[in-house]
């Protein structure tokens, strides 16, 4: 019986060490994204919560039980109303969260919310939301 030798160089086993070290430099950059990631939802949830209170105690919205906009305010969201609810119809944003929807709509219509609603009406951007986000769901209890 003969015996078999295996040798591994040094440039060999520096770039097994190389290939390790990236993976695990990867595991630890993708486990801090996931944190921030998780944050970053927290807060946008604590903000919509806060927004929310302050939406019911305005009128803005009514607290039964699904939540809905007042017709006043409804009716201050006038035509730009109808384009977000057009929006929402023709991207098929059924199935977001509010807080995922919320956060699409400032990003899409957040300067006309504050140049349309919010500015004459004295509402805040959060409010508006909680309001923009029950327009766009209240239809869908309707289908």
């Amino acid at each position: 019986m003969t015996g078999t030798t295996i040798t591994i160089d040094s440039g060999t086993v520096a770039l097994i060490g190389l290939a390790l070290n990236a993976i695990a430099t990867i595991y630890a950059v993708l486990v801090r994204i996931a944190r921030v990631e998780l944050k970053t939802d927290t807060m946008w949830d604590f903000l919509l919560k806060g927004a929310l209170v302050e939406a019911q105690q305005k009128g803005i919205v009514k607290a039964h039980s699904p939540i809905r906009p007042s017709r006043d305010v409804i009716q201050q969201f006038g035509e730009l109303g109808r384009q977000i609810r057009k929006w929402y119809v023709e991207n098929n944003l059924k199935k977001k969260t509010n807080s995922e929807l919320s956060l699409l709509l400032v990003t899409k219509y957040g300067t006309e919310l504050v140049e349309q609603v919010c500015l004459p009406y004295d509402l805040n951007l959060g409010a508006a939301l909680i309001a923009a986000v029950q327009f766009c769901r209240e239809e869908d209890e309707h289908v």
